[in-house]
């Protein structure tokens, strides 16, 4: 192999290495990405909600604690991110009573919520997952609605304009 062949051999290789670690490396959330906000659930593994209250998620920065509301009960753990792991440790709950519908909701997020172990991010989706993928959970940015506007008082023709 002269030398240009062997140069444009290692270049190559190079770019095929650099292109399949780019494939296999876990995707990196901080956690700027997901605290500050509230994340409200849009999908059970691929289904919607049932209920018209969807579950919600918080996570804050500053001590790495979680809360929300999971159709019924509210709820709080704490968590650990690092790369595209996330570890959910100590979730409590609330324990009051709800129609069934909204009980038959909080069941099955809750469950699917404790098998939670990756975390991504797909344009302005967070979406948890399971280790194997089963069983996830898609969540969106709540959007808060915008105050109207202040009317404003209709000038009192007795003042002069400023």
């Amino acid at each position: 192999m002269n030398k240009m062949s062997r140069l444009a051999f290692a270049i190559v290789a190079g770019i095929l290495i650099t292109g399949c670690d780019s494939m296999t490396s876990p995707s990196t959330i901080t956690s700027d990405q997901i605290t500050g906000k509230v994340w409200v659930l849009e999908t059970i593994n691929g289904s919607a909600p049932t209920v018209a209250e969807r579950p919600n998620l918080n996570f804050e920065a500053t001590d790495s604690k979680l809360s929300g509301n999971n159709s019924c009960n509210r709820y709080f753990g704490s968590y650990t991110l690092e790369g595209d792991t996330l570890s959910v440790d100590t979730v409590g709950t609330t324990m009051m009573a709800c129609p069934s519908e909204m009980m038959e909701q909080e069941k099955q997020y809750m469950a699917a919520f404790s098998t939670v172990k990756k975390i991504k991010m797909e344009g302005e989706k967070l979406i948890l997952t399971s280790e194997d993928g089963t069983s996830n959970l898609t969540f969106v940015v709540e959007m808060t609605p915008t105050a109207p506007a202040t009317p404003t008082a209709p000038a009192d023709p007795a003042k002069p304009a400023a």
